[in-house]
């Protein structure tokens, strides 16, 4: 394991803990306090992986010296004042393990009565806490966010396995080009051109984490699947944005289909909770009715891109349609098409206040719709292309779209005085 693998780990554990500490306040004001207690001991663990500060003592809690030298490392790597650390330290110096075994256990020490942990700590001190841990977490956001993107981009594109021993390889692409090394080929040639270097990875869904700036599903409409009814590799994938990643589908309707890799055949699986019996064979003899036959059909509001993300992507468009970008994309993602450019749209989003647009068409129904666009989760963002990318001409656009995004994120980090390693 690497320093970056550990410290992708941590920052993992932070925000995971942070998230359930908020949603246990309500109702668990204990488990609140001890995921909140964590997620403050893995955020400091995490920032002294990303700037190189040695704690010496190896304990859960860091001491004083090594909060200082954390405080003073961020000053230096231009994230913010060390004073955002440093008044914080006396606080972050009562959360020692002693604190915490209390929050798990009580008190129950003989010469003591002994008190429930409910009975210890209140809503208020829980409050307090959880917003520590915030203060922390949004620091590491900005620290390791940045440390993903400068001064090289990590980019991880997905094989096809969740983590290959005994594994089916997904071996469709629906709607999307069907060599997965495409990407890899003209993302490292574009980055030439935009003067941005690269660090790309084949990369198995398992291996999905905050060490990678994006991650690029090859598959379309598809996605590697260990375990189609507990969703394992999208819960990571989901994590991952909400963590502040950006998740990139090639082409169509993300996350329609699953592969489960654990299968020998018949591998690909819709994934929608609802499902709709239609008569499809009917029988009358007469007299009496008999329906012989039924027909399933999925209701796209039980698809996972609706659960998950509250969008609905447009009905099938049998025909090309023109595509146009505004001065506004143009200006944060570059020149991305041709003039009287018309492409494949397949299962373009319609508006959304999460959508962030890069390239626009018009649809006879749902007004402007958005081939090429950014869906806002959490931290992070799922880039989709709402299209066919099968044929030159889409896949070329698409891998220009992630590079102008790719550039539109630097640009967004530069005010920043120096650049973390």
């Amino acid at each position: 394991m690497t320093d970056r693998d550990l410290a992708a780990w941590y920052t993992r554990r932070a925000y995971h803990n942070l998230s359930q500490a908020k949603r246990l306040f309500h109702s668990n004001n204990v488990e609140s306090v001890i995921a909140a207690f964590e997620a403050i001991e893995f955020s400091l663990k995490a920032l002294c992986e990303l700037l190189d500060v040695t704690d010496v003592n190896h304990e859960h809690f860091l001491k004083a010296t090594t909060i200082s030298a954390l405080a003073k490392k961020i000053e230096e790597k231009g994230f913010g004042k060390s004073s955002t650390i440093t008044k914080m330290t006396p606080i972050l110096l009562g959360y020692t393990d002693d604190l915490r075994i209390i929050a798990r256990y009580g008190i129950q020490h003989n010469q003591f009565p002994k008190v429930m942990p409910d009975k210890i700590f209140s809503k208020e001190y829980s409050s307090t806490v959880i917003n520590d841990a915030k203060t922390l977490c949004n620091l590491l956001g900005t620290v390791e966010i940045r440390n993903r993107w400068l001064p090289k981009v990590r980019i991880g594109i997905l094989t096809g396995y969740f983590s290959e021993a005994g594994e089916v390889k997904c071996a469709e692409f629906p709607f999307a080009n069907n060599d997965r090394t495409t990407w890899h080929k003209r993302l490292e040639s574009l980055s030439g051109t935009l003067g941005i270097e690269l660090e790309i990875e084949d990369i198995n869904s398992e291996d999905i984490s905050e060490r990678y700036g994006i991650i690029i599903n090859p598959f379309g409409e598809m996605f590697p699947e260990i375990n189609v009814k507990q969703n394992l590799a999208f819960n990571n994938i989901r994590s991952y944005i909400e963590n502040g990643g950006v998740y990139v589908n090639t082409g169509g309707f993300p996350f329609f289909y699953a592969w489960d890799v654990t299968l020998k055949e018949n591998n690909k699986i819709a994934i929608c909770e609802k499902r709709l019996l239609v008569p499809d064979e009917i029988k009358f003899d007469g007299i009496n009715v008999t329906i012989q036959n039924y027909k399933e059909y999925l209701e796209f509001t039980g698809t996972l891109l609706h659960r998950e993300f509250n969008v609905m992507p447009t009905p099938v468009s049998k025909n090309k349609r023109p595509v146009f970008q505004s001065d506004e994309d143009v200006e944060k993602f570059g020149k991305l098409i041709p003039e009287n450019c018309t492409i494949n749209e397949f299962r373009a989003l319609p508006n959304s206040t999460d959508l962030v647009p890069i390239i626009r068409a018009k649809d006879e129904v749902s007004g402007e719709i958005y081939p090429i666009c950014l869906l806002k989760r959490g931290r992070g963002h799922l880039l989709l292309a709402g299209m066919n990318t099968t044929e030159e001409l889409e896949t070329q656009i698409f891998a220009q779209a992630i590079m102008g995004f790719v550039s539109w994120i630097r640009k967004s980090m530069q005010p920043m005085t120096t650049t973390p390693t």
